[in-house]
């Protein structure tokens, strides 16, 4: 994965700073998983920004701040790409509110589902 974006970084430099700078720029703003609210740390595990519609689908919408959504490491590869990351979830969002719901529900019963 790592060599496909150096490539994609020598063919489309231009792209790809926009790509990066759009990230940052959404991190900054969303600093927490939108699923479990875990911040970046200094050390440790980091926050990841996850297109919802992939740059491979619609490359038009790679740096859309709409099509961006912050997931701690562990959720990015769960939730966003179903365990694959040659895989990705076209209901990231929906899924996400999914889990929290069973979760609430949970929590107010006292009960395991």
């Amino acid at each position: 994965m790592r060599i496909d974006r150096t490539v994609n970084a020598l063919l489309h430099p231009f792209k790809e700073r926009e790509v990066s700078a759009a990230k940052t720029k959404h991190r900054k703003a969303n600093p927490c998983c939108a699923m479990c609210g875990m911040r970046s740390r200094f050390f440790g595990s980091t926050v990841q920004v996850h297109h919802l519609i992939p740059v491979h689908v619609d490359p038009s919408q790679a740096c859309a701040q709409s099509n961006l959504l912050t997931l701690c490491r562990a959720h990015h590869f769960r939730i966003g790409h179903l365990g694959n990351y040659k895989d990705y979830n076209t209901n990231v969002l929906g899924t996400i509110l999914a889990i929290k719901d069973v979760y609430k529900r949970v929590a107010r019963s006292g009960k395991i589902v």
